[in-house]
């Protein structure tokens, strides 16, 4: 359907379509030649932006509809300004989706991504946008930077603070000890640890003949703990990702969703075997479980059916973000990468190539 015929099912006014679509309208011609030019921040704006107007577009179609409903208005038609802006919404959406399009299809990579059932222009510009494949060697960085590494944990401010006290004790100076064991027992690179101190500004140039020595504050140490070590947009858009291989595991093109059923399955024999009885004791520690019904499986040494569901879920996320890696890796540098730890070193042989993988030119 396109937007003026939306419009008109929607009975929007010509006054209001003159003043509102056609701008927007012109705009799109203009999308599309622009849109291959777009940078990585501009593309991540686009990501963003384009999901704030989906939401937008649902509320006012709702709103919409909610006015023809007989039960909360009998006889009712929604006002031209309701149809407006629905229609308007929608169309942005739209355009957004269509310069996203036009910069996934800009590499090879993005084509890749677009070959696959359940992942469309905006989810393949996001992963696009975010990942820098010069920033992770291995797949390894993506799963950590995207929140779903387990062994990288939020400590928050009140986390961090005691990390702090505990490893510094009352005093006020910081050395270059603190650090490195503070970075080992948050889980981080010291390197990394170190920048995103120094970026907290609380760092203070000290009195000695070295002019490149730094004192590092108690303050910028905690506000630098308790960042966030993820991408939160980049974690959102992960979650999407296995929300939309579920979704289309009964597709007859779909890859994706049948192997997250096939771990699902998997899952829950290990589950019912009794081998997940130290994942569910970890749960009770880690998580103030309220519901008795919830609690009661956990403390029984089993994990829930949602748990296991989010695992798979999880899981085939995983795997296709490795596939991402190993697709835009070989793109970028012309060869495949390194083989993950567990096939070069321990000697692991299954391995699940990426699908559409190379790509079929016309």
């Amino acid at each position: 359907m396109t937007t003026l015929d939306y419009a008109d099912e929607l009975e929007v006014s010509s006054e209001l379509l003159e003043i509102g679509l056609d701008p927007l309208v012109r705009l799109s011609r203009d999308l599309k030649r622009a849109a291959i030019e777009l940078g990585d921040d501009e593309a991540r704006y686009l990501v963003d932006y384009y999901y704030t107007w989906q939401e937008a577009r649902k509320r006012a179609v709702n709103m919409a509809r909610s006015f023809r409903d007989e039960e909360i208005a009998p006889g009712n038609e929604p006002h031209a300004i309701i149809n407006w802006l629905a229609t308007n919404t929608d169309s942005m959406e739209k355009l957004i989706k269509g310069a996203l399009d036009v910069y996934a299809d800009s590499k090879d990579n993005g084509v890749w991504c677009k070959s696959i059932t359940g992942i469309g222009p905006v989810i393949t510009a996001g992963l696009m946008a975010h990942i820098d494949i010069t920033k992770a060697p291995t797949v390894g960085h993506i799963w950590r930077f995207a929140g779903l590494d387990p062994s990288s944990s939020w400590l928050g401010r009140e986390g961090a603070t005691k990390l702090v006290s505990d490893v510094v004790g009352r005093g006020t100076t910081i050395t270059n000890e603190h650090v490195e064991q503070l970075a080992r027992l948050s889980n981080r690179k010291v390197a990394n640890l170190r920048n995103q101190i120094l970026q907290m500004g609380g760092s203070e140039w000290n009195d000695s003949d070295d002019d490149n020595a730094v004192v590092i504050t108690r303050a910028s140490v905690i506000k630098a703990l308790a960042k966030r070590p993820w991408n939160a947009e980049l974690k959102t858009l992960c979650w999407k990702i296995g929300e939309s291989f579920v979704k289309f595991q009964n597709h007859p093109n779909d890859f994706y969703g049948k192997l997250y059923v096939s771990r699902k399955a998997y899952e829950h024999e290990r589950n019912n075997n009794g081998q997940y009885a130290q994942r569910a004791a970890q749960k009770l520690i880690d998580t103030n479980i309220r519901k008795r019904e919830v609690r009661e499986v956990y403390e029984s040494g089993m994990l829930t059916d949602g748990h296991i569901h989010s695992s798979a879920k999880r899981w085939v996320t995983k795997l296709f973000l490795a596939h991402f890696h190993h697709v835009t890796y070989e793109t970028y540098y012309g060869e495949e990468p390194p083989k993950p730890y567990v096939l070069d070193r321990l000697g692991h042989v299954h391995v699940i190539a990426p699908p559409n993988w190379p790509l079929e030119l016309d």
